[in-house]
C-alpha cells in the first residue's frame, strides 16, 4: 500500500513538472507577444512568473534581455543574456546578442 502511494506521488510529481515546463513556454510566446505590443509591464510579469517556476529557462532570460533592452537598460539586458549564456554556452541566440549587446555597452 505504502509503495502504491510512493508510485502515485512520484507520477504525480512528473505530471506537474511537466504542466509546469509547458506553462513556461507557452508564457515566452505571451512574453513575446506583450514585449512587441509595447507591454512591458505585462512581459515582465510573465517572466519573473516564469522564472520563479523555472530559473535556467534560457528563453526567459533571453526575453528579459529584450524587454531591459526596450526599456533603455543595455547593461540589465547584458546581465540577462550573461545569465542565458551560463545555463547554456552553446546558444547560438545568446552568443549574438552577447556581441551586439557588448558593443551597445562599448559605444
Amino acid at each position: 500500500m505504502q509503495r502504491d502511494a510512493e508510485r502515485l506521488g512520484q507520477r504525480r510529481r512528473r505530471y506537474l513538472r511537466i504542466i509546469s515546463c509547458t506553462i513556461s513556454v507557452v508564457n515566452v510566446f505571451a512574453i513575446q507577444d506583450a514585449r512587441s505590443s509595447g507591454r512591458l509591464n505585462e512581459a515582465n510579469g510573465l517572466i519573473d512568473y516564469t522564472l520563479k517556476f523555472h530559473p535556467q529557462y534560457v528563453s526567459a532570460w533571453e526575453e528579459r534581455a529584450n524587454i531591459r533592452e526596450a526599456e533603455g537598460d543595455i547593461k540589465g539586458a547584458f546581465f540577462c543574456i550573461q545569465k542565458a549564456l551560463s545555463l547554456d554556452p552553446d546558444d547560438k541566440g545568446a552568443k549574438e546578442r552577447y556581441a551586439e549587446l557588448e558593443a551597445e555597452l562599448h559605444k
